[in-house]
């Protein structure tokens, strides 16, 4: 409720980008296995978007991600979002904790809001009809997938998407 009420602009949907591709980093083993390839790309121009502690991963390694993409809810996480860049755009769930917005202040900021979620009534109460949940497993990497589509982005190259090894 406290983060709806910021004042944040939403991601809203865009035209379909048919030609354009984006890296998007997540926090898989085999991130570290696919890392020189992903920095191949990002370095000759690829967009990268990281989530949660893929950024930090990318950052330390000297690859800035163009965008920033966190779910998780708890006070804790709200570590995901450091080292604080001006030349990153983050795209926060509006589940997060109001620590992550308030660490963000001054920052390249967008709200987004998970679909399925319980707080339809408080989501129309803020925005009315004009918002736009996004649909996703219970993970950030399955609900980033949907937001980048959301976004006009069809052609996502995945580095570190591992399932179990058993």
């Amino acid at each position: 409720k406290e983060n709806i009420k910021r004042g944040v602009p939403q991601v809203e949907p865009f035209e379909t980008q048919w030609d354009k591709v984006i890296a998007l980093a997540v926090g898989g083993a085999t991130l570290n296995d696919t890392f020189d390839d992903l920095s191949e790309k990002r370095n000759n121009g690829m967009p990268l978007v990281t989530v949660n502690g893929s950024y930090k991963y990318c950052t330390d390694r000297g690859l800035n991600p163009s965008v920033m993409i966190m779910l998780d809810s708890r006070e804790f996480n709200n570590r995901f979002v450091e080292p604080l860049s001006k030349d990153v755009k983050y795209l926060i769930s509006s589940q997060c904790h109001p620590s992550v917005f308030e660490k963000l202040k001054g920052r390249d900021v967008y709200i987004w809001h998970c679909a399925g979620d319980d707080n339809f009534d408080l989501l129309k109460e803020v925005y009315g009809d004009d918002y736009f949940p996004v649909m996703g497993g219970s993970t950030v990497t399955s609900r980033a997938i949907h937001l980048l589509r959301m976004l006009g982005f069809p052609k996502l190259e995945i580095y570190g998407f591992d399932s179990c090894d058993t």
